[in-house]
């Protein structure tokens, strides 16, 4: 298949360089060789990208996947156009920044990032810096950071929780469901009244029931109701085919807390 598609993608695209980056746990688990390597051309340490007027510097080679995740753009437009001037935004599992700096530049007042790679918050500083956005960048594990946070008396209009995928296999499901539980709930204690939360899964094996029910049993530990106001998923660009299930795998609520 590579081989087929290489030609084509420089024929079409004419690339500066084309990255291949084969290199996820599931390829070793389903017994697929693995490569991280230069297919053509010059492929910087770096590049500098735009996202709707917002600037990002992305790793290519040593960031997590592709160094950016493409697939949350559509949930950054429908997410940010709901900050109003004068927010306050908690931005857990942050990565290089994107939910915050958009937040921001549509006019949050407060902006705190938490993620535990040192690499990805180093990042996340440049990149704010290159969209002339101040906030706190916290090195900390999310756990621990939102067990600790209501003690700090911050609250937030709008808090983001981004994790990693909690299940690798569908016998992970129900772990995976209870961790989200509690992330929630730590996350629904830090909310000021009203206050908003995105929050996402992106692993296939948990469905959007799955997370649904993982919020409403949160909802249910901090005694209050969460209103949806967006259905989020994947981006247009990673598409969902009905009969590949494991296509939809990315899928998100935006609720507020009543």
């Amino acid at each position: 298949m590579k081989g087929l598609l290489l030609p084509e993608l420089l024929e079409l695209r004419r690339p500066k360089g084309i990255y291949e980056k084969s290199d996820a746990a599931s390829r070793r688990r389903e017994g697929l060789d693995t490569e991280d390597r230069v297919l053509h051309g010059d492929i910087p340490g770096r590049v500098e990208i735009e996202e709707r007027g917002a600037r990002f510097l992305v790793n290519l080679r040593e960031g997590q996947k592709t160094g950016f995740f493409l697939d949350q753009r559509r949930n950054r437009r429908i997410t940010s156009s709901h900050v109003q001037t004068g927010f306050s935004v908690l931005d857990v599992f942050a990565h290089t920044g994107a939910f915050a700096i958009h937040a921001a530049l549509r006019g949050a007042a407060r902006v705190r990032l938490v993620d535990v790679s040192r690499e990805a918050l180093a990042l996340a500083r440049e990149n704010m810096a290159l969209n002339g956005v101040t906030g706190d960048a916290v090195r900390a594990d999310a756990f621990d950071f939102l067990a600790e946070a209501p003690g700090m008396k911050d609250r937030y209009d709008l808090v983001i929780l981004d994790p990693p995928a909690f299940a690798r296999t569908k016998r992970n499901t129900a772990g995976a469901r209870k961790g989200m539980r509690h992330l929630i709930a730590q996350s629904l204690r830090v909310l000021k009244p009203e206050g908003l939360l995105a929050v996402f899964s992106c692993s296939h094996h948990v469905s959007q029931e799955d997370l649904r029910l993982a919020l409403l049993e949160a909802a249910a530990d901090r005694g209050c109701r969460l209103e949806v106001l967006e259905h989020l998923f994947q981006d247009r660009d990673h598409p969902q085919v009905l009969n590949v299930p494991m296509s939809l795998y990315l899928k998100g609520f935006l609720v507020r807390s009543l």
